[in-house]
């Protein structure tokens, strides 16, 4: 799924998180089966196409909506992240 998290406005349109005033992050939900790809071997993919050196931004794209985040469950990920 992808969509936004991490802002205080519910349900926010494009518009309103591309002016970077409710908060959020642009978001995409990864389910996965742990037995065909472990949590590292994701993480490891994740960085090796993400910059987390691009302080708001990724790529051409700029914006506090475009900010470097990892959303987690539970402290194995917290700890492998």
């Amino acid at each position: 799924r992808v969509g936004y998290a991490g802002g205080w406005v519910p349900h926010p349109s494009y518009e309103l998180v591309l002016g970077g005033e409710t908060g959020h992050a642009e978001s995409v939900q990864v389910d996965f089966d742990p037995r065909a790809i472990s949590y590292r071997q994701l993480l490891d993919v994740f960085w090796k196409c993400h910059d987390p050196t691009q302080v708001d931004a990724q790529g051409d794209d700029v914006g506090t909506q475009y900010r470097s985040v990892i959303f987690l469950r539970g402290p194995e990920q917290r700890m492998l992240a």
